[in-house]
């Protein structure tokens, strides 16, 4: 009786030591690639990427928004990979619900059997926009007027005036500034949005070779140099954060950046365009693409993707970039009008505009549906906030929904060339 005790033991400890030599004792692991910690989001959303690994597949993966109790402030968004790597970027955009202050980015992964939990702590500066002004601007005889309306009643009155031609015109409602780009002299100024105080003055290395497209990304601005050059400057302090490498005999003519990238299209002294992505946080080129003709267009998409706008001799095309597989995917083309203005909408509507003529993009049916009509050439852009256009025709501001609907008309006191947008901010 004591032998067959003993045996039973044996076996029963033969079948514990397999068991727990078979049982997965290796936690998945999380690694945060962006943000680091204690990142200040000052724009529309909280973004961020992480990597999870794990020996076996991963059976759900759950990444949320806390606040600094960590009490859930967002819908968490689940995941199931069915492998056991993988990379997932996530955006949480500013609601009623987000107030400024400090939040965790939580991630939870499970491989079935074990739980790993990943925090990463970062700060939300809330600007909420009270009040849109639409700035109207004249440049002639190498002079500039700027006009401030009113959006909602259609008061007009006039900002400034210099003895210079203004190349751009930018406001940021992050930093509650405006950006003057000129020409001659060739200088990037901040001012404040009375525009009756002057921070500072960033001007071109090269004085024969002016600023040529200008970009704002948060609270900080890119501007081109027609020597090649690409700065990215603070918009507060004017502070040149990076400075892109030389390239040679180019002129970039439009400029988006985005979380990793600083997309640049160029023009070269040969008459090529060319499309660069330059790395956003050190200014490396990373990537050169030809492109076959003018860009009038360059907008990110919700993938990370770029949409591209390409002028063609006989009317555009519209081309999806992938950045990191550096493939281009053409979605439309057409014949019938080259545009010079084009924008998009929050839902991924495509407005495109000839100096006469708006039109919508459908993409689905594969047409252009016209939704406005001008007897005069017009000055056109489109406020992203209101999801309105704003369209001058003569001395004629009209405010238009991406529909087609016309909203609101005003009259204005002179014609005008360019429409920009100054932002009013708590």
């Amino acid at each position: 009786m004591q032998i067959k005790a003993k045996i039973s033991l044996f076996f029963l400890l033969i079948l514990l030591f397999g068991c727990k030599k078979n049982a997965d004792e290796i936690f998945p692991q999380i690694t945060f690639l962006s943000p680091f910690e204690g990142h200040v989001f000052d724009g529309d959303s909280i973004r961020f990427s992480v990597h999870v690994t794990d020996n076996s597949n991963l059976a759900s993966i759950r990444l949320g928004l806390l606040d600094e109790n960590k009490i859930s402030v967002v819908t968490p968004l689940y995941i199931v990979p069915h492998k056991n790597d993988t990379i997932i970027e996530v955006t949480f955009f500013k609601d009623a619900t987000l107030k400024e202050g400090s939040y965790f980015l939580h991630v939870q992964a499970s491989d079935g059997v074990n739980v790993k939990n990943q925090y990463r702590e970062v700060k939300l500066l809330r600007n909420d926009i009270v009040n849109i002004f639409a700035l109207l601007a004249q440049r002639n005889s190498g002079q500039s007027k700027i006009w401030k309306m009113n959006s909602v009643s259609g008061a007009v009155s006039l900002l400034m005036q210099r003895d210079y031609e203004i190349e751009a015109l930018l406001s940021v409602a992050e930093t509650q500034k405006l950006y003057l780009m000129t020409k001659f002299p060739s200088e990037l100024q901040a001012w404040n949005l009375a525009g009756n105080q002057h921070f500072w003055t960033v001007s071109s290395v090269f004085p024969h070779k002016s600023f040529t497209a200008l970009s704002a990304k948060n609270s900080h601005l890119c501007v081109a140099e027609k020597a090649g050059l690409i700065k990215k400057i603070h918009g507060n302090t004017g502070q040149i954060i990076l400075t892109t490498l030389t390239q040679v005999d180019t002129s970039a003519y439009d400029l988006l950046e985005t979380d990793d990238f600083i997309i640049a299209a160029q023009k070269t002294t040969g008459n090529r365009h060319i499309l660069c992505a330059f790395n956003s946080a050190t200014g490396t080129l990373l990537r050169k693409e030809l492109l076959e003709a003018e860009l009038t267009g360059m907008f990110e998409m919700a993938d990370k993707r770029i949409l591209l706008v390409v002028k063609h001799s006989t009317g555009f095309a519209i081309d999806v970039y992938d950045i990191q597989n550096q493939h281009f995917n053409r979605v439309f083309s057409s014949n019938q009008f080259q545009p010079v203005f084009s924008s998009i909408t929050k839902s991924g509507q495509l407005l495109l505009a000839t100096n006469y003529k708006i039109f919508n993009c459908d993409f689905v049916n594969n047409e252009l549906v016209e939704i406005f009509d001008s007897p005069v050439a017009m000055v056109v852009n489109f406020e992203p906030q209101q999801q309105l256009l704003y369209v001058v025709h003569g001395i004629i501001m009209k405010i238009i929904k991406p529909d087609g609907t016309i909203t609101n008309q005003y009259n204005l006191p002179e014609t005008i060339d360019m429409i920009e947008f100054s932002y009013a901010s708590n």
